[in-house]
């Protein structure tokens, strides 16, 4: 009884340990990836902001940045990309630009054909019509939530084994009122309730079977008195 309380124990711990992990995982990648969006937005903003009254080429090359920074006229020429030097594809139909065009701010998830990757993309519309678009890898915040796993994973290790100890010392004192019965009067334990229906049952049955005990005792005295009876008439002339 006590390894099938442990094993249970330990396996509800691990199924909903390893669903709280999935889930943790789940969450941090989605605040990861929108902690990147605000921080593009707020970089298109402020570069946004510098190219006010440049030359956009040369202001745009001193930009320090690890983001990929694209600058795109309102026809979706790009001129310039910050991570690729060959001429690249007009720009026009992409969803960020679409919007920044119609609204002043644009955003988007989206695969992109020149890195092969997923991105994370947002687009500012400047005042001389065109487009000031910063991008990241989606990947960064995948591999934000891949650097908490490893302490998640150690956290779902760590409550399982204090798990095993809990239900050990869980299943000594559920099993410890048990091993203490007298089965001969049960009626004494000292026991939760939750064991009382079975000392009643224990009790109920002492008492049939005493009761049965005693009356297979009398009807043993009952023959005994009868035979020596039956000897006497037999040995009297």
């Amino acid at each position: 009884m006590k390894r099938r309380i442990l094993i249970g124990f330990v396996a509800l711990i691990l199924v909903f340990g390893a669903a709280a992990v999935l889930l943790s995982a789940a969450v941090v990648q989605s605040v990861a990836r929108e902690q990147l969006q605000d921080r593009l937005a707020e970089e298109s903003r402020l570069i946004a902001a510098r190219l006010e009254g440049q030359d956009a080429l040369s202001t745009l090359q001193q930009v320090v940045t690890t983001s990929r920074v694209t600058h795109i006229a309102a026809d979706g020429t790009v001129l310039y990309d910050s991570w690729s030097d060959k001429p690249l594809e007009n720009h026009f139909d992409r969803p960020e630009i679409a919007t920044a065009l119609q609204e002043g701010f644009g955003s988007a998830v989206r695969y992109s054909t020149t890195t092969g990757s997923t991105a994370i993309y947002e687009a500012t519309r400047l005042s001389d019509g065109s487009i000031l678009r910063v991008a990241a890898p989606e990947r960064i915040a995948r591999s934000i939530a891949a650097g908490v796993a490893p302490y998640m994973v150690f956290g779902l290790v760590l409550i399982v084994i204090l798990s095993v100890f809990f239900a050990n010392f869980l299943g000594d004192k559920l099993i410890k009122p048990l091993l203490t019965i007298d089965l001969d009067r049960p009626e004494d334990a000292v026991v939760y309730d939750e064991v009382l229906p079975l000392i009643r049952r224990i009790d109920q049955q002492n008492r049939h079977n005493r009761a049965q005990l005693d009356a297979l005792e009398a009807r043993r005295l009952e023959l005994r008195s009868e035979e020596r009876r039956v000897g006497k008439e037999c040995s009297s002339p």
